[in-house]
C-alpha cells in the first residue's frame, strides 16, 4: 500500500490551483495522516476540536450493542483512537480528498480511504473507506470537529 501524505503538487498549467482555504485543510490533513500512521496519540488528539461535541463514527469496542457508533467529546475520541491504534491502524488516501466550504470557518473534507486495523474482529486487512472531516477555524487554527468513516466497500 502506497500512502500518499502530501497535499497536492503545484497545479499543471491549465489546471485549478488550491485555494488558501484548501491549502490550509490538506495541510492539516496531512498532519492528520502522519501521526495516526505513526500511532502518534497526542499528535492526533491536538489535531481535534476541544470540545464536549466533538464526534468521531467508528467501529465499537467489543461487547457493545450496535456493530458502528457515535463517539462524543474529546474523552471518548481520544479512548476509541487509543484502542484502534493498538490494533495497528493504517490509513492511506485512495484518491485525492476534496475541500468545500461550508460557511465562515467552516469546511468539510471528503477522502476516499483505505483503513486497516486488527480491531474488534476486524481482519487486518485494508479495507475501502469515505472519510468525512468537518473542520472548525477557531483563533485562526483549523480542528476536526467530526470524523466519520464510512465502509464502502
Amino acid at each position: 500500500m502506497t500512502l500518499s501524505l502530501a497535499p497536492p503538487p503545484a497545479a499543471a498549467a491549465g489546471t485549478k490551483h488550491p485555494s488558501a482555504l484548501e491549502h490550509a485543510i490538506l495541510c492539516r490533513f496531512d498532519a492528520l495522516l502522519k501521526a495516526e500512521n505513526a500511532q502518534d496519540l497526542p499528535a492526533t488528539r491536538a489535531l481535534f476540536r476541544d470540545s464536549e461535541d466533538t464526534l468521531f463514527v467508528g467501529k465499537t469496542p467489543p461487547g457493545a450493542a450496535d456493530n458502528w457508533g457515535g463517539f462524543w467529546g474529546e474523552e471518548a475520541t481520544t479512548q476509541i483512537s487509543a484502542l484502534w491504534h493498538a490494533g495497528g491502524f493504517a490509513i492511506a488516501e485512495r484518491a485525492s480528498p476534496r475541500v468545500t466550504r461550508l460557511g465562515h470557518g467552516v469546511a468539510q473534507l471528503y477522502a476516499p480511504v483505505s483503513i486497516r486495523v486488527a480491531y474488534a474482529g476486524q481482519s487486518g486487512k485494508p479495507r475501502p473507506f469515505l472519510l468525512i472531516l468537518d473542520w472548525v477555524r477557531k483563533r485562526g487554527i483549523w480542528k476536526i470537529a467530526s470524523d466519520i468513516a464510512i465502509p464502502a466497500g
